[in-house]
């Protein structure tokens, strides 16, 4: 924590536009108690808030997060101190961010690392968590089952948690786009390394109303050199429906992808059939047929999908992330 002098907190009407956890050091650096008496201003605290809160104080000084997350319980459950508590879950999620930069500094263990991360998630709000999010999914990779491979499902939706919340985030709170990017790809690649689906949302939907997607990739498994989804496959074709239907059912493109096996021509017709199942299915949904184009382009727009770490994955797993099918949005 931060040793320097006092700072002056901007004013409350702009403390949503903070980035994640900035509050919470503004108020450590400057001495909590009297950057809290500037956020209230003229807010009367009862004694009980006051006594509270200078426990409060005193434990997040002294960095001890045992301390401190019951002081922050004890604040938490007094009555009237509404922005006390506001100001204490920032300083806790800052408290466990260091934390878990201590273990990655001293490279404890990732299942020791990941208990952090993950103690701060309630502390967090809908949007100022996002790295707290992404962090648990480049842990979650580095963590094989008994298999030897991470568990796909849950990096995939790590960091697709991270994907919507930075879509809540003011936008001096969000991160560069090609972070952004990284994670996008990174959910989509572990979905589809998934042998189960993943209910993931950020990026299937207008959800995610900032992040900038314009070609939606959906791993959608097929049986082998045909155009019947698997069991797998199918449920993924539900979830993708049900999203959609959130979405007012919008007219879209579906467009099939192969991986570089076989030739163009087969793969061309195939990547169409693909698409055609899919439409098939979700109009069997209810989904108007009229508002669903299907095409197919085969292996021709590989090259346009990019592998995020590419070189952590075998080639066999990149072909799988190749097999898709791309929701694109019509006017």
């Amino acid at each position: 924590m931060s040793k320097s002098g006092p700072l002056s907190l901007p004013p409350l009407r702009q403390l949503s536009w903070c980035r994640p956890g900035r509050i919470a050091r503004m108020l450590l650096a400057a001495g909590l108690a009297g950057a809290l008496s500037h956020w209230t201003g003229a807010q009367t605290l009862s004694e009980d808030c006051k006594a509270r809160w200078a426990a409060f104080e005193a434990a997040a000084k002294s960095g001890g997060l045992a301390t401190a997350t019951a002081a922050e319980a004890s604040l938490a459950g007094t009555p009237g101190c509404g922005r006390q508590r506001v100001a204490a879950r920032e300083a806790m999620l800052d408290l466990h961010r260091a934390e878990a930069d201590r273990l990655k500094r001293e490279n404890a263990a990732p299942a020791a690392q990941l208990a952090a991360l993950e103690a701060a998630l309630p502390y967090g709000n809908a949007w100022n968590a996002w790295d707290i999010h992404a962090r648990i999914g480049d842990l979650r990779r580095r963590m094989p089952a008994a298999d030897g491979q991470p568990d796909h499902a849950a990096v995939s939706l790590a960091y697709d948690e991270a994907v919507r919340a930075i879509d809540l985030a003011p936008a001096s709170a969000r991160p560069a786009e090609v972070e952004i990017g990284r994670l996008v790809g990174l959910a989509y690649q572990h979905e589809a390394l998934s042998p189960k689906p993943v209910p993931r949302r950020a990026t299937l939907s207008r959800t995610a109303r900032q992040i900038n997607v314009e070609h939606t990739p959906v791993p959608l498994q097929f049986v082998y050199d045909s155009d019947k989804l698997t069991d797998a496959g199918l449920e993924q074709a539900r979830n993708l429906l049900a999203l959609l239907k959130e979405e007012g059912m919008p007219p879209i493109r579906v467009v099939g992808h192969t991986d570089p096996k076989g030739s163009d021509e087969y793969n061309d017709k195939l990547s169409v059939r693909r698409a055609v199942a899919v439409r098939n299915v979700l109009a069997a949904g209810g989904y108007p047929a009229h508002r669903i184009v299907a095409e197919g382009r085969g292996k021709r727009d590989i090259d346009k999908l990019r592998i995020v770490d590419q070189s952590e994955f075998t080639v066999e797993q990149v072909h799988q992330m190749l097999r898709r099918v791309e929701l694109v949005p019509r006017p």
